[in-house]
């Protein structure tokens, strides 16, 4: 059982004097009785896959595994449907039934669970009420000087343990990603398809289409909110509105991904309404084009990291850009009410002047999370590639109608394309790729 062995996997990598204390995500809610459509953290779905409301998990060295749980209820029931019982936990998880609590338990067997222990990995900062409680209870433990036993005074992140754990995907894992992107990827063409054929459209009729396509797939909910920017819109790196008419000859932006057993895809494709791009589209577009495919050739080199892919894309970024001249005149990044002329590619990269058009980093990993668990850099230096890695590669440019001094025919153009990669141990494969994106391509959708 996979859930199993990922649950022995953190037991093994506690000491004799230490616990973690895994909690589950509380239920949120909309408005008066009306509650958002429950999705658990990912550590708690990584380590049972299980969706359970308000369960906690403890786990120590000595390899007792507790788990505390809503048992079903029927007056629930009534509302909600059937909940999951205490035997379907213990089957899924291989664990004594004994060990398996009503949630309501916890609080009163929770000095039980830390007391003794020297070290606590704990989720802090997420549940202000159970921080409190947690610290109180261990500073009683340690105050009791008439008696033998402690508690933690080292406080370490649940998060940070079980994130690391998730940087690298197993086969299961690739599996279902590859699933979130096969579905993404039909939802996109699909949609281009529909919005490229249309005479009149608004973006929330792009993001219906989309995320309807997702539905008839089985998806019930996207990775993230769906983006969808037509013109200067395009150009808000996390737009939501999405209410506006896309004005004929716009480039649109969907920025979209299904969610499968958990896992995210992200995937990001810009086109225009009209039949053709227009002569500076098409010249900013294939800027971050080309952007891109260096970047993805970077990531097949030896001892590729996601910092020097982010490198190179920056590089060719500027390079291009400094062709058409779009660094003769820019804002000081220490002073932006001054202007400065850089005399070189390397003074705008060095300077990180190229940030008034590229202000994001290239990647980020990818998995139960769209911007996924786990550090980036080890020892201080950036972590080389590993087999069952996955990331974005996810170059853009942000041209705002604000920006009063750039050429006018590059003002509102916002390109970003995005593919997700998995490194399979030889060389990196584009998961996405089957989704157009040269011109020649989208102009005949």
């Amino acid at each position: 059982m996979k859930y199993r062995a990922r649950i022995d996997k953190v037991i093994q990598s506690l000491s004799k004097e230490s616990v973690l204390i895994l909690n589950s995500s509380v239920v949120l809610y909309r408005n008066s009785y009306i509650s958002y459509p429950y999705r658990n953290n990912s550590d708690f779905l990584y380590l049972t896959g299980l969706n359970l409301p308000e369960a906690k998990l403890a786990l120590d060295y000595s390899g007792k595994i507790l788990l505390f749980m809503k048992f079903p209820d029927l007056k629930i029931e009534q509302w909600s449907g059937k909940m999951i019982t205490p035997d379907e936990v213990a089957d899924s998880l291989g664990i004594p039934l004994k060990n398996i609590h009503q949630a309501e338990k916890f609080d009163s067997m929770i000095s039980k669970i830390l007391n003794n222990r020297r070290e606590l990995f704990w989720d802090f900062g997420v549940h202000e009420q159970l921080d409190r409680e947690i610290i109180r209870i261990a500073n009683s433990l340690n105050r009791n000087g008439r008696s033998s036993d402690f508690g933690p005074t080292r406080f370490i992140s649940s998060h940070e343990l079980i994130g690391e754990m998730r940087v690298l995907k197993d086969f299961d894992e690739m599996n279902m990603i590859r699933k979130a992107i096969a579905i993404t990827a039909d939802a996109m063409k699909e949609t281009i398809r529909f919005s490229r054929s249309a005479r009149v459209i608004y973006e929330y009729q792009i993001k219906a289409k989309f995320e309807s396509i997702l539905l008839d797939h089985g998806v019930l909910s996207p990775s993230y909110p769906t983006i969808v920017g037509g013109g200067n819109n395009a150009t808000y790196l996390h737009y939501e509105k999405c209410d506006q008419l896309v004005s004929p000859g716009s480039l649109v932006l969907i920025d979209g991904g299904a969610e499968w057993m958990g896992y995210a895809a992200d995937i990001t494709r810009v086109f225009p309404v009209a039949k053709k791009f227009a002569p500076a589209q098409k010249e900013i577009y294939n800027i971050v084009l080309t952007a891109q495919k260096r970047a993805i050739e970077t990531a097949n080199s030896s001892s590729a990291t996601l910092e020097k892919i982010h490198n190179e894309t920056v590089r060719s970024i500027v390079e291009q850009l400094w062709e058409l001249k779009l660094f003769h005149s820019v804002p000081d990044p220490k002073n932006s009410k001054k202007m400065i002329k850089p005399s070189s590619v390397n003074e705008v990269i060095e300077k990180k002047i190229y940030r008034i058009y590229y202000m994001h980093y290239t990647s980020h990993y990818l998995g139960l999370d769209v911007h996924d668990a786990g550090k980036y850099n080890f020892n201080s230096q950036p972590k080389i590639l590993e087999k069952g890695m996955t990331f974005t590669v996810e170059p853009g440019l942000y041209f705002s109608r604000d920006l009063d001094f750039i050429p006018e025919k590059y003002k509102g153009l916002g390109i970003r394309i995005e593919d997700d990669i998995l490194f399979n141990g030889e060389f990196v494969e584009n998961l996405s790729i089957e989704i157009p994106k040269e011109i020649e391509e989208l102009e005949r959708y």
